[in-house]
């Protein structure tokens, strides 16, 4: 079970972390004053209260998963949990964070090691793992000097090519980073997404480009959403070693429609442009309170994350085709990728509500026919619509996914490419069948 921490149970926590020989009145307001900043920080935190039988709690905002094991407690116990992925209060030294930053509290010692799993966007495979360390910043430092100082700690820590886990039977502020200079070199995943709109006789097509991280994702589809477009495709990508991204079309003009540029134009889109960093005009990880705030700003003009923005009007229904495919093709990727753009004829008394796009990002519960005859499993993804579509906070998929006997950086693999929980326990379905 799981609700919104309040300012007395906050407070309660952070009192047990003061000596006992400090004077309490003056204490008391410090932390209360403290309690404010900590919300400012990380956001709502939220309480998860857990027995015996352990406790799975995944932030769909973030990716983060915090598993505590069957057995680690024996009374009813409480976890507090909060999530950022930047703050002007937090401290890094010469590190830079390349995980987001997680605050979380137990109010007992476990005698199992709880798990905590923080995604990151690094590519394993040319990166040597001792460059990876785990930092942790006390709440006492918080209190006194109003900045989580973050230090290397000593805490076990597994890494594969989507997540790193680390062990521990009490945790605090803490995540997993690397040197400044080893950090420019590293080379890192993004998403190329796609989002359509129709208007009459035009079609509207972006593609952004935005780091491979669930809280860009989640901001991406908060920008499209508001401006009534839908998310059609999302590809994962690198750039090369030249470091910047551009697209073609093939064919380059369609009997019948014209292409143009939306708005603002851009040739290319450099990979320090999408580095939310370098837009802020900040070091990595240390921000203030102008680089939020200009970032911010950037959000709401859709001018971060970058995208190549384009139309696709219907000037001569006469010569166009009822549907056209036109290739996106993509130059500036370590792997080449093309992305399908579907351009479709408007028809006679066909509203813009009905027009139809390329279809919109979900599973391919069919592909073959092995799983054509499957007559259970074609059921079960039916059903899987029903049963999944009011799951608003992420949970239920998630859980689903792990009795199947999915790992953590399968189901968040799964989460970063599609769009909602019915298309994530589908999938989660069909990569159990596999196996």
């Amino acid at each position: 079970m799981s609700q919104y921490a309040t300012d007395e149970y906050l407070l309660s926590i952070l009192e047990r972390r003061i000596e006992a020989d400090e004077k309490g009145s003056k204490i008391r307001k410090k932390i209360a004053a403290g309690i404010k900043q900590i919300k400012g920080i990380f956001g709502e935190l939220i309480k998860l209260q857990f027995d015996s039988k352990g406790l799975v709690h995944h932030c769909c905002k973030t990716g983060v998963t915090l598993i505590i094991p069957e057995g680690a407690v024996q009374q009813p116990a409480t976890a507090w949990f909060g999530v950022c992925p930047f703050s002007t209060k937090f401290k890094f030294g010469d590190y830079v964070p390349i995980t987001p930053i997680v605050w979380v509290y137990i109010d007992q010692k476990l005698t199992k090691p709880a798990e905590l799993y923080l995604p990151h966007n690094i590519n394993i495979e040319t990166t040597m793992k001792n460059l990876f360390v785990h930092l942790t910043a006390s709440d006492q430092n918080f209190l006194e000097k109003e900045n989580f100082l973050f230090t290397c700690s000593n805490v076990k820590m597994e890494v594969d090519s989507e997540m790193f886990k680390t062990y521990c039977d009490h945790f605090c502020s803490h995540c997993v980073a690397m040197e400044k200079n080893a950090y420019k070199g590293t080379q890192k995943h993004y998403m190329i997404a796609m989002a359509e709109k129709q208007e009459d006789e035009t079609t509207f097509v972006d593609f952004c480009c935005f780091p491979c991280q669930m809280g860009c994702k989640q901001l991406v589809t908060k920008q499209y959403k508001d401006e009534d477009f839908t998310i059609s495709n999302l590809k994962s990508i690198m750039f090369d070693d030249e470091g910047s991204l551009s697209v073609a079309f093939d064919p380059d003009s369609v009997p019948g429609w014209e292409r143009d540029h939306n708005g603002f134009h851009t040739e290319e889109i450099s990979e320090s442009e999408v580095d939310y960093f370098k837009v802020m005009g900040c070091e990595a990880g240390n921000v203030n309170k102008e680089n939020v705030e200009m970032l911010q700003m950037m959000e709401e003009v859709l001018s971060y994350p970058p995208r190549f923005r384009y139309t696709f009007s219907c000037l001569n229904s006469f010569v166009a085709l009822d549907t056209t495919k036109v290739k996106a093709v993509f130059s500036g990727t370590s792997k080449p990728l093309q992305i399908n753009v579907t351009l479709k004829k408007p028809q006679e008394n066909e509203s813009a509500s009905t027009s139809q796009l390329t279809p919109p990002l979900t599973p391919n519960i069919a592909p073959a026919n092995d799983i054509k005859s499957d007559v259970v499993l074609m059921k079960i993804l039916t059903v899987t619509a029903d049963i999944f579509c009011d799951d608003h906070r992420g949970s239920k998929w998630f859980i689903f996914g792990l009795k199947l006997g999915l790992n953590i950086s399968q189901l968040h693999k799964i989460e970063i490419q599609y769009n909602n929980p019915t298309q994530f326990a589908r999938e989660s379905l069909l990569l159990w069948t596999e196996d």
